[in-house]
């Protein structure tokens, strides 16, 4: 499996079935999930990271997040109300722009696509928080390997990066 290979697979749910891909119900399959339902799924998803998180470190700072395989963007909305600004980035052009479609900050939050096995469009130290679960499953283990590295590079000192990994394989 190769970055390629999981490009192809995403942008394909992308076009065919976006939320269903990100956030997968069965009885939802087939475009039958509700945008507020969905979101708010993200909503209730981060409120509860971002509670745990404040346990840990009541001083974390609120400015930039990062949502690292943001598909639609379910979780980069939910940000969007602990931050000041999010960026969701992904490796899917067709989620991207689903994920623009919905966007409900605008000039708060923006979507990126990226497809390469490094985070290099943001520079050192660009961001407070960065979030990143259920996507690390899908990259192979090199490019997965790299992409927590280029969380390390973009986390500003005092920052907290919070992600899941998992056996490769989509």
């Amino acid at each position: 499996m190769s970055l390629a290979h999981v490009k192809r697979t995403f942008e394909d749910a992308g076009r065919d079935d976006p939320m269903y891909a990100v956030f997968t119900d069965h009885r939802r399959r087939g475009g039958k999930w509700d945008p507020e339902e969905f979101f708010a799924h993200g909503k209730g998803e981060v409120d509860q990271v971002m509670g745990y998180v404040r346990g840990l470190s009541p001083a974390q700072r609120t400015a930039d997040a990062l949502d690292f395989g943001c598909g639609v963007g379910r979780l980069t909305q939910a940000l969007a109300e602990h931050f000041d600004r999010a960026v969701g980035v992904d490796i899917s052009s067709t989620m991207i722009e689903a994920a623009e479609r919905f966007n409900a900050h605008a000039g708060r939050v923006r979507y990126v696509v990226n497809d390469q096995p490094h985070l290099r469009q943001f520079g050192d130290a660009s961001f407070d928080f960065i979030y990143s679960n259920i996507t690390l499953q899908h990259v192979p283990p090199a490019p997965a390997l790299a992409y927590v590295a280029e969380f390390v590079r973009i986390l500003r000192p005092g920052g907290l990066a919070v992600f899941q990994m998992g056996i490769a394989g989509c």
